[in-house]
């Protein structure tokens, strides 16, 4: 089956994404990615409604990437998983930060920004709906 690419928009800041009128899913400038672009940043948080296709984006990029120098898991798993992610790997891959139980989304998310701050060279790529990312800014 083919896979139909999205329109990915990247912006400089989580201010200009909530802000923005445009109905289609996002990342953090204000200009189209493709995915092949998209696998040059450093640290993405992809976003948008529920059955955009977050999830699926995340699958299309881990098989793009044409490497085993990777590690995924849901949110609610990683931080149980934080402290076995290989520190060899090029790609990290954390999906449906939305999805981990309500009290727990903000030390979710400072354990993934934690995360990234302590493995600045790897590549850093996370799911989450738009409103809980306005949620967090707040």
């Amino acid at each position: 089956m083919d896979y139909i690419t999205p329109q990915i928009i990247e912006y400089d800041n989580i201010d200009d994404l909530l802000k923005n009128d445009n109905k289609f899913h996002s990342l953090f400038n204000n200009k189209e990615v493709p995915i092949n672009k998209l696998l040059q940043k450093n640290f993405v948080c992809i976003v948008g409604e529920p059955g955009i296709g977050k999830s699926r984006l995340l699958k299309e990029i881990m098989y793009q990437i044409n490497t085993d120098s990777y590690f995924s898991c849901t949110a609610s798993e990683f931080v149980n998983k934080v402290d076995i992610i290989p520190q060899n790997i090029q790609y990290c891959f954390i999906d449906a930060l939305d999805e981990v139980e309500g009290n727990l989304f903000h030390s979710t998310l400072n354990s993934i920004k934690q995360y990234k701050f302590d493995c600045h060279n790897i590549n850093v790529f996370f799911t989450c709906r738009k409103h809980y990312v306005a949620s967090y800014v707040k």
